[in-house]
């Protein structure tokens, strides 16, 4: 295992999550973003957890 996963199995272990940066392309998060919005519109700002907003 590279000393960059160890670390993030580390993170994860303690915090009960990790980030890994630039996993994915700034494109693929634009879309993402967009598609979010879209779906926010569609529920009128209802998530699992509540009401946002």
């Amino acid at each position: 295992m590279s000393k960059e996963l160890e670390r993030h199995v580390a993170e994860y272990k303690r915090d009960g999550f990790t980030i890994f940066e630039g996993l994915f392309s700034e494109a693929q998060m634009q879309k993402w973003r967009q598609k979010h919005q879209e779906l926010m519109t569609d529920y009128n700002g209802q998530t699992w957890f509540g009401k946002l907003g």
